[in-house]
């Protein structure tokens, strides 16, 4: 096939086929905004949320700190009817009813497979985009797919390494990071003492799979565990709420808006009382400092605080999150077409999510936070910036 021969030609095209892009999907093919015909959604990975679920058992996540109501279906209630119509009252978890990993996979692979999305799907990689005589190319692996609009849905693809692991990054296996792609925790390094980097709900889960499979858990974090149940999303919800929060900021003044809100970097309640029982039964010592150097030794790995003082591991485990930047085809694809950015580089959008004026270009994700919210990149964040682009969907194509 010819990398420059047009595949499909679509009304719109969905760069990304996870959590994001399902949701979307899903909230348009619901409201009859555009037929199965006239969508096209571009994704490397041949089953529909791959990476999440990777994810998810990377992190030994359990269940969602999420309730039934935040899901990739359009229909609010669809989750809870999904668990009624199958019988899985016992995949709910906690007090608050928290649904197994399995769970809520189970039912967004219903949503995928009601609205056929596995038919619309274009199984390539996005390599880069450009307007061309007023509508879209998107150009793949597998050809060029035309679109009158595009909604990017690009997760978070890249872990975040610390200045003080970067160098080290593929250079030891003794040092790795959760989200890595060959990170696999049944096949860590051996050696009796393994140092877990991070203060959220992933290292919290993944420091307390490592304690109860044996091994002696140093857990660092940087500042006293937090508890949160997962629950503030509920605030941003509100249209109203965010337009005064967020969307009457200027543009600048939205992230200090967002640095004061949310509950990134917190442990859940259930996982912070794991953790103490585990801390009372010697499994794993907790310290609250700042990491200054990981030091490889024939041994093991020097773990040196900003004090000066060291920890000694056998095996060290960054659990310090994903990389907000985009990928570079993406920036690329986006200077070229005049799209704007702020002087940090990123994104500038309008309150419907579009990128810049009339470009017909949505954002999802991370980087919708200044529009939807501290959770943009969750469950909540998804089905939030889903309803804020109908409307625009619905609108005839216009662009200046």
């Amino acid at each position: 096939m010819r990398h420059d021969e047009i595949v499909r030609d679509v009304r719109v095209a969905v760069i990304g086929g996870g959590m994001q892009g399902i949701t979307f999907t899903a909230f348009a093919l619901h409201h009859s905004i555009v037929g199965p015909d006239e969508i096209c959604i571009i994704d490397p990975n041949g089953t529909p949320l791959a990476v999440l679920e990777e994810r998810f058992k990377d992190c030994v996540t359990e269940h969602l700190r999420s309730g039934l109501g935040d899901h990739c279906g359009c229909d609010e209630s669809s989750f809870t009817a999904f668990v009624e119509r199958e019988r899985r009252e016992g995949d709910l978890r906690t007090a608050s009813k928290r649904p197994t990993v399995g769970l809520f996979l189970d039912h967004t692979r219903y949503v995928v497979g009601y609205h056929r999305m596995v038919d619309l799907t274009l199984t390539a990689r996005a390599v880069w985009f450009s307007l061309v005589d007023g509508r879209w190319h998107i150009n793949t692996n597998q050809g060029i797919v035309r679109a009158e609009r595009v909604h990017l849905c690009l997760g978070q693809s890249a872990p975040f390494y610390p200045d003080w692991a970067r160098a080290l990054r593929g250079h030891d296996p003794r040092i790795s990071h959760i989200f890595d792609r060959d990170y696999e925790l049944r096949e860590l390094p051996g050696g009796e003492v393994v140092a877990v980097i991070g203060g959220g709900i992933t290292a919290a889960q993944v420091a307390c799979s490592i304690a109860e499979s044996g091994r002696k858990v140093l857990l660092l974090t940087r500042r006293p565990l937090s508890g949160g149940a997962g629950e503030g999303s509920d605030y941003w919800k509100d249209h109203e709420t965010r337009h005064r929060v967020l969307c009457s900021c200027a543009w600048p003044e939205r992230f200090g808006v967002l640095r004061k809100h949310g509950d990134r970097g917190t442990v859940p309640p259930w996982e912070l009382e794991r953790i103490e029982r585990l801390v009372s039964a010697g499994g794993i010592e907790h310290f609250v400092c700042n990491v200054e150097a990981l030091v490889p030794t024939p041994d093991g790995i020097e773990v040196i605080r900003r004090d000066g003082s060291t920890l000694r591991s056998h095996v060290s485990v960054l659990a310090t999150g994903m990389t907000p930047e985009l990928p570079s085809w993406l920036t690329g694809s986006a200077r070229a077409a005049g799209l704007p950015f702020d002087e940090n580089g990123r994104p500038v959008l309008q309150d419907n999510l579009q990128w810049g004026y009339n470009s017909c270009v949505f954002l999802h994700g991370v980087h919708a936070a200044p529009v939807v919210g501290p959770f943009a990149a969750n469950i909540s964040g998804a089905r939030i910036a889903a309803s804020i682009t109908m409307e625009s969907l619905s609108c005839p194509t216009s662009r200046s």
